[in-house]
């Protein structure tokens, strides 16, 4: 999968500022993120920004997703979060197909870098967080 370049110098920045093994952690999830809008028409180009002082990611489609957001949870110098609004289902949807995987609330999907869950898995629930509200409309998270 080839990387993608940043457009914000800022959110390069927030990169460049982590340690090694989190950084390639981040920019392996944030490929994924680039992956997955490229591999679907309900996706439209992403926006990178930084939301809260962290990397967010925004569906270009107006109303069709939910900002995803990727940062250190501050729990562990080994554990990221995959956030997304709180006020959604997703992470109670989640939940229920893949039980055995740590969560924060209803706010992020915890991730210890040293294990990180499959690729496939990842990918399912970039692609829920970023057709959240199109799917929602459809009543069904798939």
């Amino acid at each position: 999968m080839p990387e993608v370049l940043f457009e914000s110098k800022d959110v390069q920045a927030y990169f460049i500022k982590q340690s090694k093994q989190v950084k390639e952690a981040m920019l392996y999830l944030r490929n994924l993120i680039y992956s997955v809008s490229r591999q679907s028409d309900l996706i439209g180009e992403i926006e990178e920004t930084l939301k809260w002082g962290e990397p967010s990611y925004i569906n270009g489609l107006p109303r069709t997703g939910t900002t995803l957001r990727l940062a250190p949870t501050g729990n562990s110098e080994h554990e990221l979060g995959l956030f997304v609004h709180c006020q959604t289902s997703l992470i109670d949807s989640f939940k229920e197909m893949h039980p055995t995987l740590d969560y924060q609330g209803n706010r992020c999907m915890l991730l210890d870098i040293n294990n990180l869950p499959d690729q496939t898995i990842i990918e399912h629930f970039v692609f829920l967080a970023m057709t959240y509200h199109y799917q929602k409309r459809q009543h069904s998270l798939i």
